[in-house]
């Protein structure tokens, strides 16, 4: 082989593409990240958390018969997405389980790891998990739109709707009474709320959150409350 790569295609998941299609989007647009001390933002987008008071976390397995040993000094914390904000909204609590999926520890696990951590740590990597999410501030987005249409947010991270459509931005519509009551007597109110807002189809909605980055969902929820009247206490 040459070397010579310029005529390679790759077969995936039956479509030809070329090798320039697999390389990651580089966005610069996307807010940087206001990290904590200790935290570094790795080349592939996670975050390592380097605790300053490492620990240990001592636990049995569900028998009761064989103990286990595990030190932590620091995590690795990965972006979340549409899905995992899914798992996250419907959790008792938020933090934590935002924490475990980024973090890729099951529950039970990070509530014990949460439990022997120094709180400066806990804190830290609340703070990670904040800003991967965008910030979490209240009202409306810094970068959404206002149209005579409505309002448009760009999204940092292109995604696919439930429909093959792409989306670089996404226009949300003023809502009604009964989009109110639709949403909240829905199955699945996030899917729903994005639907009746944005105007796509619920197939399409529903793909679009799950192929969203998280903090994307979280500025649209922030449009859709401002929408809704809920995110106007604090204005823009």
């Amino acid at each position: 082989m040459n070397g010579d790569t310029s005529d390679l295609k790759i077969e995936l998941a039956g479509d030809t593409m070329s090798p320039d299609a697999l390389l990651p989007v580089l966005n610069e647009d996307a807010p940087p990240l206001e990290l904590p001390d200790r935290a570094t933002l790795l080349p592939d987008g996670t975050v390592r958390l380097d605790f300053e008071f490492p620990c240990k976390l001592e636990y049995r397995d569900t028998r009761g018969t064989v103990a286990r040993v595990e030190t932590f000094d620091h995590l690795v914390l990965r972006r979340l997405q549409g899905p995992d904000m899914r798992r996250i909204l419907d959790a008792k609590n938020a933090t934590n389980a935002a924490l475990a999926r980024s973090a890729g520890l099951t529950p039970a696990k990070l509530a014990l790891l949460v439990n022997a951590m120094d709180s400066a740590d806990v804190g830290a990597a609340q703070q990670v998990i904040n800003e991967l999410l965008g910030g979490l501030k209240d009202g409306l987005p810094a970068h959404a739109e206002e149209t005579a249409e409505g309002y448009r947010l760009p999204l940092f991270y292109p995604a696919t709707d439930g429909d093959g459509e792409a989306h670089t931005d996404l226009l949300f519509r003023r809502m009604t009474g009964a989009d109110r009551i639709a949403i909240s007597q829905a199955k699945d109110p996030l899917d729903w709320a994005f639907h009746r807002a944005t105007r796509l189809s619920p197939k399409a909605a529903k793909g679009l959150i799950d192929d969203m980055d998280g903090a994307d969902v979280v500025a649209a929820q922030q449009v859709i409350a401002f929408l809704s009247g809920s995110g106007r206490r604090t204005g823009r």
